[in-house]
């Protein structure tokens, strides 16, 4: 029998593609024996997601595409000539998964220029679920795809050599056996409106350390430790982790006991890694659209009148009555009861 040549597309980042690991693996479960190709395309130029899909144990060839505005001729014949590439294949079954729905221009694109024979697009996911990893799930059974219940899980499938690393990362680290490591990610400081303040997450650390015994692990980019500093500096202890690749991030982080931090691409990979999050989420976008998978988690949110508005700058005082109203001992509360269960 011949074999078939699939195409997966995905507008992608971190959280996206964490997200979208229950349809991938099952696509790839599906064409286990034809060609199948990935191609994950987004407009940083940032490409680390790309080693969660690479070191999937269903193998696939996984390609990065950056995207560019179609703001001149030259750049809308570059994205031409990279439809036209995918033509050359001849995919016969293309699969598109973009969290927020497939714009009309990108299913054009793929069925008469890049010419793929069969193609599968997402829809807006709130047609089908308000969070959207279920929604992804939901719309892929309408596909025909059936999923055991293992399978709709975000849990990454860690090999003997990813816990290999981070059992070795913890040898070196030396940590006293008294002390309990937490994975936290605060990097998202940056974007003032939809993050707590440094100054409260230094106030919340320092409380929680010295009454359980905890030993911070910050999960951030290279170019983030900089934000970091200034945190570890003042609670005085901890390890910044910048510069492993993204599976073996969460082979770490699955050690950890859990997870604090804001709603960001750390926390996906610590709800991947299958700890406990105890997240500080705005209402700026979908409510609890990207809330980590299954009840074992906290999720922290004041909802407002203005919620779900999408805008970058809020004239309203969005910051003041969405992130920074959660206090302290609010966030001290969830992590006791975390670390009581």
């Amino acid at each position: 029998m011949e074999r078939k040549k699939i195409l997966i597309y995905l507008y992608a980042t971190i959280g996206d593609t964490i997200t979208s690991l229950p349809a991938v693996r099952a696509i790839l479960q599906k064409y286990r024996n034809d060609d199948i190709k990935i191609v994950v395309e987004y407009y940083n130029s940032n490409n680390f997601q790309l080693n969660i899909l690479e070191e999937l144990p269903e193998k696939a060839q996984v390609e990065f595409v950056r995207q560019y505005p179609l703001r001149s001729f030259r750049i809308l014949f570059e994205r031409l000539k990279q439809c036209l590439r995918w033509r050359k294949e001849k995919f016969d079954i293309g699969y598109i998964l973009i969290l927020y729905g497939t714009p009309w221009r990108k299913r054009f694109a793929f069925r008469y220029i890049a010419g793929i024979k069969k193609l599968y697009c997402t829809d807006f996911f709130r047609k089908y679920d308000n969070v959207l990893h279920k929604s992804i799930v939901k719309q892929y059974e309408k596909f025909g795809f059936k999923f055991e219940e293992c399978a709709k899980k975000l849990q990454y499938p860690f090999s003997k050599k990813h816990l290999q690393i981070a059992d070795v990362f913890f040898n070196k680290l030396s940590l006293a056996q008294e002390k309990t490591p937490i994975a936290v990610g605060i990097t998202a400081i940056t974007q003032n409106n939809f993050s707590w303040s440094q100054e409260r997450y230094i106030e919340l650390l320092k409380t929680i350390i010295s009454e359980y015994n905890l030993y911070p692990l910050f999960f951030c980019a290279p170019h983030e430790r900089e934000n970091i500093m200034p945190v570890l500096k003042a609670i005085g202890t901890g390890e910044i982790i910048s510069d492993f690749k993204a599976v073996d991030v969460m082979a770490i982080m699955s050690k950890c006991r859990f997870y604090l931090g804001n709603d960001t691409g750390t926390m996906h990979m610590a709800d991947c890694a299958g700890i406990p999050c105890v997240t500080i989420f705005c209402n700026r976008d979908y409510f609890m659209a990207w809330s980590p998978e299954g009840e074992h988690h906290i999720n922290i949110i004041h909802r407002q009148p203005c919620g779900e508005c999408h805008l970058k700058v809020c004239k309203y005082g969005f910051p003041a009555r969405c992130i920074s109203e959660i206090s302290v001992a609010e966030v001290a509360a969830a992590v006791d009861k975390i670390m009581t269960d």
